[in-house]
């Protein structure tokens, strides 16, 4: 259903470099989205970003949001960030992917997490030709089945791929990046992701490895101040 519902919304901001030339960052919005039985405004489907400098057009940001993520829960959530140099020409770019997850103990508490962060960056001076590629997948876990917990939900291991060609698939790119995490969680006390130890690793094609263990302690009686690494 299309409806004209009128929405305060930021249009310009105008500041002034050293030398005395206005930057102007300007906004667009398009396609509003409301909530019909209760939540009202929940955001617009794109917001257009132009920044000037002398009058001139610099670049330009576009941000994506959608709904399907998060499916009846009604959040937008950011799908796409592009940045243009001056109108059209594609220099950066961002996909998203989430996961939610649901509070067993509160059923109005949901979380979206980001899954995949899909980067791509192109040369300025030739069109489409990708310089570099970074694909980012998260793994979570959490205190019950997936997708639901009850206490705790905590990133457990992180996958970068990065390579000079396009890939969804971090195992499939040049190098791969793996962090674990692993964790001291006291429940009781309400302390909670306090990463203990953290494992990284480098991989090139040949599976030839490089890496570190980061090994913490905390504080006794901060146990949210680190006392040893």
């Amino acid at each position: 259903e299309n409806r004209s519902v009128p929405i305060l919304a930021l249009k310009e901001v105008r500041s002034y470099s050293i030398n005395d030339k206005p930057v102007v960052k300007k906004y667009n919005y398009y396609n509003a989205m409301l909530h019909k039985t209760g939540h009202g405004f929940i955001g617009f489907e794109s917001v257009v970003t132009r920044n000037y400098i002398d009058d001139k057009l610099v670049n330009k940001q576009l941000q994506e949001y959608k709904l399907e993520p998060m499916d009846k829960h009604c959040i937008p959530l950011l799908t796409s960030d592009k940045l243009f140099y001056g109108e059209n020409q594609l220099i950066k770019e961002h996909y998203y992917e989430y996961k939610k997850y649901l509070c067993k103990q509160n059923e109005k508490v949901i979380i979206p997490l980001l899954l995949q962060d899909r980067e791509a960056v192109y040369d300025v001076d030739k069109n489409n030709v990708v310089l570099k590629n970074v694909v980012t997948v998260n793994t979570y876990e959490s205190d019950l089945d997936d997708g639901k917990y009850n206490k705790i939900v905590q990133l457990k291991m992180t996958r970068k791929g990065y390579d000079d060609i396009k890939s969804i698939d971090p195992e499939k790119c040049q190098y791969l990046e793996e962090i674990n995490m692993l964790y001291e969680n006291d429940v009781v006390n309400w302390v909670i992701n306090r990463p203990k130890k953290i494992v990284k690793s480098v991989i090139d094609k040949e599976n030839a490895a490089v890496g570190n263990v980061h090994l913490i302690e905390y504080n006794s009686d901060n146990p949210m101040q680190v006392a040893k690494e």
